[in-house]
């Protein structure tokens, strides 16, 4: 299994850390983010914590600064991109996606719920779990 993974550049709230733990039971064979601040590396330190490897995650980066930290990390890093094409591309990779926006009300202008609403599109159709920052959890399939 591949675990997808998009989140606010702010971080994810203390709830949703405490929701990922719960969230995130077993460890993927890979993983895949897209190696912003915030959240992104919030995720893949968890990863790390949990004992995954740094070689089974992969990095698909949208600005060159975040490139060169992951690169010198052990991750596969991708060729940098747009947000929004880098965001298909996360949820091209991956089977089951984890989401932690900054609101619990899908925003237009935000990349991670427009990764979330690539996900719903019948050209990519993945399982989504949405970590809401007060700490809920909002599955589709």
């Amino acid at each position: 299994m591949i675990l997808g993974f998009t989140g606010t550049r702010r971080g994810m709230t203390a709830a949703q850390r405490a929701t990922l733990a719960d969230c995130v039971s077993v460890l993927p064979a890979r993983a895949v983010h897209g190696g912003a601040v915030g959240a992104d590396e919030e995720f893949d330190a968890f990863l790390v914590r949990a004992g995954m490897v740094a070689q089974d995650v992969d990095v698909y980066p949208a600005s060159v600064d975040r490139w060169v930290k992951w690169v010198d990390a052990g991750r596969t890093v991708y060729a940098v991109r747009p947000p929004l094409a880098r965001n298909r591309f996360i949820v091209r990779d991956c089977d089951y996606l984890i989401a932690a926006p900054a609101t619990a009300e899908e925003v237009r202008r935000s990349g991670t719920w427009a990764t979330i609403r690539y996900a719903r599109r019948p050209i990519a159709r993945r399982p989504i779990v949405i970590l809401l920052p007060e700490g809920g959890v909002r599955e589709e399939k």
